[in-house]
C-alpha cells in the first residue's frame, strides 16, 4: 500500500479552513456590536439552511425527536450562547480558546452517557486540556470579563454534549 503524504494541497486546505474558522470569530464579534447574539445565531442558521435545503432529504420519523435535540444543542443553544459570550467579552481569544475545551467534554460526556472508555493516556490529556483553560483564567484580561467565559464555557458544554448525542 502506498504511503499518503501532506502534501501542498493538503496544507493548503488546512489554512483556508483554519482561516475561516478565525474569520468566524472576527465576523460575529463585529456583528454582535449592531445585532442582538440570538437574532445573530438565528440568521446564520436561516442562511445556512436556506443555502443547504436542496442538497438534504427529510429523515426518518424515529430519527425526529434526536435530530431536534442535536439541532437545538448544536445549533440555536450553542451559537447563541457562544455569541452571547463573545458580546459579554473584552476579547475574542480567550473565549475562543475556552470554547475549545468542548473536545474533551464531549469525551467526559460519552463516558458518562454511551459508557466510552479510554485509557490513561487520553484521561491525561483531557486532564492537560482543562488545565491550560485554567492557565488562560489568570490573564488580566480574562479576569475583567469572568461571565463571558462562564458562558462560552456553559456553550461548549452544549455543544458537547449535542455532539455526543450525534
Amino acid at each position: 500500500m502506498r504511503e499518503q503524504r501532506f502534501g501542498g494541497r493538503d496544507f493548503t486546505l488546512a489554512l483556508v479552513v483554519c482561516l475561516v474558522w478565525a474569520g468566524n470569530f472576527l465576523t460575529s464579534a463585529h456583528a454582535l456590536q449592531e445585532i442582538p447574539p440570538f437574532l445573530f445565531s438565528a440568521l446564520r442558521m436561516t442562511l445556512l439552511a436556506l443555502l443547504l435545503v436542496a442538497f438534504l432529504k427529510p429523515p426518518p420519523r424515529a430519527q425526529w425527536p434526536r435530530l431536534i435535540a442535536v439541532a437545538l444543542l448544536n445549533g440555536a443553544l450553542h451559537f447563541g450562547t457562544s455569541l452571547w459570550a463573545l458580546r459579554m467579552a473584552g476579547d475574542l481569544s480567550s473565549p475562543a480558546i475556552v470554547m475549545q475545551s468542548y473536545i474533551p467534554m464531549s469525551v467526559l460526556l460519552a463516558w458518562a452517557i454511551l459508557g466510552e472508555r479510554f485509557a490513561w493516556r487520553t484521561g491525561s490529556a483531557i486532564a492537560l486540556s482543562f488545565a491550560g483553560v485554567l492557565v488562560l483564567g489568570f490573564d488580566p484580561l480574562v479576569l475583567d470579563h469572568p461571565a463571558s467565559l462562564a458562558m462560552m464555557l456553559f456553550s461548549a458544554f452544549l455543544i458537547a454534549l449535542g455532539t455526543v448525542l450525534m
